[in-house]
């Protein structure tokens, strides 16, 4: 499946990393992580410091030497998630370089904002899961369908937004898994795809596997349990986000498996319903 992928991918170049990104994502994978280094790689690698002032304009107005101070400040005011969206805010950035749907664009990327805060607030449920990576994973796990989007306009023929589109209905509609209708299409899938993207970002291997297998229900062909846990998560947090924020219809995976991924949450149902309520709360905030 890797090789088919990458034969998929041929022809078409993955947007090229700073080095400011790798050493950004390498430091992030160690506890005590310097806040003023991350500020300071950001700070004098010029991609990187206009995406975030894309993001706050009133930085320009920051004296070079206040730089610094300022974006780790910001760095800590939000609770370190200003570091995985400016690395995701530059993926996407160059991939519009060559994706001329700017309305999918943009509604992939609200709702991507959307599912990586909902399941950062979640990971604070699990001992095993650390709020970092629930948020890469929010961010990135559907990064594979810009691609093959990118690679074959099937995907987007009829609608601007993927949850909705023809290929993704025509899915649902043969109770088909949309990873395994994309592989009949494409000879590869967006789980597929988003791996080979992680990978390349050098994102923890948890993370790699939690892409690579977003769509699995056999939680028992997954060996370790913080990637059990982190899959589980993210089918859980998209149906909330589907019926509590888009008010989009059950789909058949969810009603097929809904019972295995509570399951494998091990959460009460206190915890989960709480959890529901916050939802529309998060999104708003955003």
């Amino acid at each position: 499946n890797i090789y088919a992928t990458l034969q998929f991918l041929s022809g078409f170049k993955l947007p090229a990393l700073p080095l400011s990104v790798s050493r950004i994502i390498e430091e992030l994978k160690f506890d005590d992580f310097e806040v003023e280094d991350i500020a300071n790689w950001i700070r004098n690698d010029p991609k990187i410091l206009d995406i975030l002032m894309l993001e706050v304009p009133e930085l320009e107005g920051i004296a070079q030497h206040q730089l610094i101070d300022e974006i780790g400040r910001m760095i800590i005011d939000s609770e370190m998630t200003l570091i995985p969206k400016i690395i995701f805010d530059f993926y996407l950035c160059a991939i519009a370089e060559v994706f001329d749907n700017q309305a999918a664009l943009t509604a992939f990327k609200e709702e991507a904002y959307i599912q990586a805060k909902v399941m950062w607030r979640f990971s604070s449920s699990f001992e095993d899961i650390s709020a970092m990576d629930a948020y890469f994973l929010g961010l990135f796990y559907h990064i594979g369908k810009l691609v093959l989007a990118i690679k074959n306009n099937r995907y987007l023929e009829t609608e601007d937004n993927f949850q909705v589109s023809n290929l993704y209905n025509e899915a649902q509609k043969n109770h088909i898994l949309i990873t395994d209708f994309e592989v009949a299409c494409f000879k590869t899938s967006h789980a597929l795809v988003g791996y080979v993207i992680a990978e390349q970002l050098k994102l923890s291997e948890e993370i790699l596997q939690a892409i690579a297998n977003h769509h699995t229900h056999d939680f028992s062909t997954i060996g370790k349990s913080k990637v059990k846990s982190l899959i589980a998560m993210a089918q859980f947090v998209q149906n909330v986000v589907n019926h509590e924020i888009y008010d989009r219809p059950e789909d058949f995976e969810w009603e097929e498996h809904a019972e295995t991924i509570v399951a494998e949450l091990m959460l009460d149902d206190y915890t989960l319903d709480a959890f529901k309520s916050d939802v529309k709360e998060i999104a708003e905030q955003l």
